[in-house]
């Protein structure tokens, strides 16, 4: 059931759509309806508002940033492991095959 208030927009909405049609100053357009020019602009970028579509959804396609410094493992016989960054999986695969070499 349709309320007093959207009753009235209604009624608002309908007055600002004639006022193009009128002939009529804006003024005199407002003092014939009873509204204040002021009520009359208010109610214009409302129904403005009303028609505009809502914003579009934009996909977004994002590059994966490096974020971590590089990760390096120096043995004490000098062996050296180094990754671009933190890939710990990869890394407990060469530690322990590199502690399997050396055993």
């Amino acid at each position: 059931m349709p309320t007093l208030a959207t009753d009235q927009t209604q009624q608002l909405f309908s007055l600002i759509e004639a006022f193009p049609l009128s002939g009529l100053s804006l003024a005199d357009f407002c003092q014939q309806a009873g509204i204040s020019p002021a009520k009359f602009y208010y109610w214009q970028r409302k129904a403005r508002q009303a028609a505009a579509p809502p914003p579009a959804f934009v996909a977004l396609s994002l590059e994966p940033q490096p974020t971590a410094l590089p990760l390096e493992v120096i043995y004490p016989n000098g062996v050296r492991i180094q990754l671009p960054g933190p890939q710990l999986s990869l890394l407990r695969s060469l530690v322990t095959l590199l502690d399997a070499c050396s055993a």
